[in-house]
């Protein structure tokens, strides 16, 4: 009888250990799979490498790139897998001089702060008709001559976030924009004339500042909102701004917020 019972008590403690074990083993495997989903991957497309990050069991971010050094336009790729390339993330391509212009598939919704910043030769971006937001200096400094976002989703562009384009003449927004930004178009010295869509209803402080060819200017009557110094050091006056927004006028009524 002494026997069975030790026999049993020893089953007992194998058993239990056995199955501590497993759970153990279950539970290590979990946290390396866990793990494992924040890690950085890279794919390959063309001659470009992109660094991504998976954000979902369906998505990505691209986090990262190297390419040729001889200038040339990049086309991001819209899956990975089978998960769709959503996101540009923060510093993704910052100061990347070899590209001249970036293609983005429509899977994209969000390009992360500074981005692109510094891409002197980037003169050219197709634009994700269902990106919906631009962060903070995400384009600052860049070459692009030319802004049209016609039929994309966006709603917001971020502080900064086009800052220093200094090639930037042309600026036609979509009818989807509710906020520009501070300091958003600042510095943009080739713009010279804006019409702003129906829909818009907050213009950062310094937004347009420094905007020095900016001599012509409409509004439409949706603008609720226009921070200090949003058109300080253009060439705007009371008689060449039309707008039918009652913020607006009042603002412009006051010399001392937008003249030099």
């Amino acid at each position: 009888m002494k026997k069975l019972t030790a026999l049993v008590l020893l089953f007992a403690v194998v058993f239990t250990a056995f199955a501590l074990c497993s759970c153990g083993d279950k539970d290590k495997e979990k946290l390396q799979a866990e793990e494992q989903e924040k890690v950085d991957y890279t794919v390959k497309l063309n001659d470009d490498v992109f660094t991504y990050e998976v954000l979902t069991t369906d998505s990505v971010a691209i986090v990262g790139f190297e390419g040729d050094h001889i200038p040339h336009a990049v086309t991001i790729p819209d899956k990975v897998g089978e998960r769709n390339v959503v996101r540009i993330a923060e510093n993704a391509f910052y100061y990347q001089n070899n590209v001249t212009a970036v293609v983005m598939p429509d899977t994209i919704t969000s390009v992360g702060a500074l981005a692109f910043a510094g891409c002197s030769k980037l003169t050219s971006v197709t634009w994700s008709k269902n990106l919906s937001v631009i962060e903070m200096g995400a384009f600052e400094g860049t070459g692009l001559s030319a802004l049209s976002m016609n039929g994309v989703a966006v709603t917001e562009i971020g502080n900064q976030a086009f800052r220093n384009c200094a090639a930037l003449a042309s600026v036609t927004l979509p009818a989807s924009i509710r906020t520009l930004g501070e300091g958003s178009f600042e510095s943009c010295t080739a713009i010279a004339s804006l019409t702003l869509p129906q829909g818009l209803e907050t213009i950062g402080g310094l937004c347009f500042h420094n905007c020095s060819a900016l001599a012509s200017l409409e509004l439409p009557a949706s603008v609720a909102f226009i921070g200090d110094y949003a058109f300080n050091g253009t060439a705007l006056s009371e008689e060449n701004v039309k707008t039918a927004s009652e913020a607006a006028a009042a603002f412009f009524a006051d010399e001392s917020k937008f003249f030099n």
